[in-house]
């Protein structure tokens, strides 16, 4: 199981990166340096072989270590219904696989377009989110489209 390789530690830094707190905030509230916090990032990452926060919290969620309710609290998904279909398209691309596509440039790969707008619309989409960072985007996302069950990506922009 996924939890014996990952440390108790990892498990919550990795939590609370996907509640959308930066690096500072998680040190501030562990208690430690935020180098150390960025180490037990990075060595999540390298237990789950992944290349981001992104791709990190999209599979913890989905084996099941990180709860997707816990993570998403009381933010409003109804935030996401203000989303463009395009936006849509791109959120839910950058959700495949675990994050495999969540770098504007897989995107731009997987959508065919270019790079500059795929980073437009997702900056329209953090905006219209309340979010600041990418990886909060792709967790409330993922719950928004597990809740509704719609917007599939399954076409070009």
């Amino acid at each position: 199981m996924l939890k014996e390789t990952l440390s108790n530690r990892q498990l919550q830094v990795m939590g609370l990166v996907g509640q959308g707190y930066s690096g500072a905030e998680i040190g501030a509230m562990l208690g430690i340096e935020i180098t150390t916090v960025k180490t037990h990032r990075e060595e999540a990452y390298n237990h789950l072989g992944v290349n981001s926060s992104t791709q990190a919290l999209l599979t913890l969620v989905n084996r099941g270590s990180l709860s997707l309710h816990r993570l998403v609290g009381g933010y409003n998904l109804h935030n996401f219904d203000d989303l463009t279909k395009r936006e849509h398209v791109v959120a839910g691309t950058s959700i495949l696989e675990n994050g495999r596509y969540s770098a504007y440039k897989d995107l731009a790969s997987v959508l065919v377009v270019d790079y500059l707008t795929v980073r437009s619309q997702y900056q329209d989409i953090l905006e219209k989110a309340g979010v600041h960072r990418k990886d909060r985007v792709a967790v409330l996302y993922l719950a928004y489209q597990q809740k509704e069950m719609k917007y599939l990506p399954n076409s070009r922009i």
